[in-house]
């Protein structure tokens, strides 16, 4: 299956690339080109997501956007000949987490400025005919953003820590691995046929992080194929 992915290179995209290449998948991937260009042998594209010319007059059978974050970026890729389009999303979309249980059914932002409702403006773009992914805090190898390692790591050094910090961490960070969410969880031959998927990649209705940790991974590339 011939595969866009608009990222790939830093942190989630990492995932995503490594295992779709394991199930055989011929992949393009369209970055900045700023931190590298993907394993020996991928095809890497570099370009700005204001501008994807260099894509135009090409097809896929599915795109993987683990970059988008703002519409108008997400409403010109989402153009382009694609079969079928996965967008990562957040759970900033919800207006309601973290003070409130959400699931799939739970409202997301209608108005507003910032990283959440910009998310769920996305989510707009892509649906009903592409597939949203809504990941909570993902954490792993490659983590760039370094919010979970910092107590893993304060917690190593020993000493007193903040329980008070440590049990609001707990109650705004759903946690997710990194390689869970990007792993392909279809046969290298799947092709896309579903539109209007909606998915969490861990349960954001749980507060428990043992709860969370047992909840089943909701994989980014087996979108492509329901």
């Amino acid at each position: 299956m011939r595969v866009l992915i608009l990222g790939g290179t830093i942190f989630l995209g990492r995932h995503v690339v490594d295992e779709a290449l394991q199930r055989g998948h011929e992949l393009t991937l369209f970055t900045r080109g700023k931190h590298g260009t993907g394993p020996m042998g991928v095809e890497h594209v570099a370009g700005d997501r204001a501008d994807v010319t260099q894509l135009r007059g090409r097809s896929w059978d599915a795109a993987i956007d683990t970059s988008g974050y703002e519409p108008r970026h997400v409403k010109v890729s989402h153009a382009l000949d694609i079969a079928h389009y996965v967008f990562v999303s957040s759970c900033n979309a919800y207006p309601d987490w973290p003070e409130q249980p959400v699931n799939e059914d739970s409202a997301t932002w209608q108005d507003g400025e910032g990283y959440g409702p910009d998310k769920a403006r996305c989510e707009r773009i892509v649906l009903p005919d592409g597939a949203v992914v809504r990941a909570g805090l993902i954490v792993g190898p490659h983590d760039n953003v370094f919010r979970l390692p910092w107590w893993v790591r304060r917690i190593r050094e020993g000493g007193p820590v903040s329980r008070h910090g440590w049990r609001t961490a707990a109650k705004r960070n759903s946690m997710t691995g990194a390689s869970n969410t990007g792993r392909p969880g279809c046969p290298p031959s799947g092709k896309p046929n579903s539109s209007g998927s909606l998915a969490r990649s861990n349960s954001l209705a749980r507060s428990k992080w043992s709860e969370i940790a047992s909840d089943p991974p909701i994989s980014v590339c087996s979108l492509t194929t329901l």
